[in-house]
């Protein structure tokens, strides 16, 4: 009859690893507050001084017709603008900084990993008054439907709907993929000539596309 012995001698070849010093982690960085921006108009220095007796520890820098309002963090940074709202102050948010501002407001509300992309015009490229919002699926995300305010303004928050269909990139003409991917030359659908479309010196629309977008 065959019997197990005892006790089996094991080696743990990790063991090396217990001695090692534990790193620290990484030191979260403070994400940067984008300036208010207020134009400079005749009674600047009547606006130099209500901004100061409100607010005496920002910083202030001048950017030729502009004032750069600089607030050390996100809470003071809406305090301010609700400030300049009720003041009526001509102010605005630099454009490629809305975004941030949306993701620090819905991180400060306590929804996790937040990416903000401000949508804009196919045509003209200009930013339009909507925004691409992408969260993690988690319970609490969910109750990003819930919102009716941001960033003190009235918001209406609805599920994306994708556009049924293949993506298509109107400078090549051929699908499935899009213009971060493209590095086609392009093709004209009017006159099939290498310049995109909207581009091409014939202006009337035509019936029958002369490039196929099958090719």
């Amino acid at each position: 009859m065959f019997t197990f012995p005892n006790s089996v001698p094991t080696t743990n070849k990790f063991a090396q690893l217990e001695s090692l010093p534990i790193p620290d982690p990484p030191t979260p960085q403070t994400p940067r507050i984008p300036p208010l921006m207020v134009r400079q108009s005749d009674n600047i220095r009547n606006k130099l001084k209500t901004i100061n007796e409100s607010f005496p520890a920002i910083k202030i820098t001048l950017s030729r017709e502009l004032l750069k309002i600089y607030s050390k963090d996100s809470d003071e940074n809406l305090k301010i603008t609700q400030f300049f709202k009720n003041s009526k102050m001509d102010f605005f948010l630099p454009r490629t900084t809305l975004s941030t501002e949306i993701e620090q407001e819905l991180s400060a509300l306590k929804f996790t990993n937040p990416k903000v992309t401000q949508l804009t015009n196919n045509k003209t490229k200009t930013p339009i008054a909507v925004s691409q919002i992408v969260l993690p699926k988690t319970k609490e995300n969910e109750k990003i439907f819930d919102l009716n305010k941001l960033l003190y303004l009235s918001v209406k928050i609805e599920k994306f709907n994708r556009r049924p269909g293949a993506t298509q990139y109107y400078s090549c003409n051929r699908f499935h993929h899009n213009s971060a991917n493209c590095f086609s030359t392009p093709r004209c659908l009017k006159c099939g000539e290498a310049h995109p479309t909207k581009d091409c010196p014939i202006r009337e629309k035509l019936k029958t596309p002369v490039v196929s977008t099958a090719d």
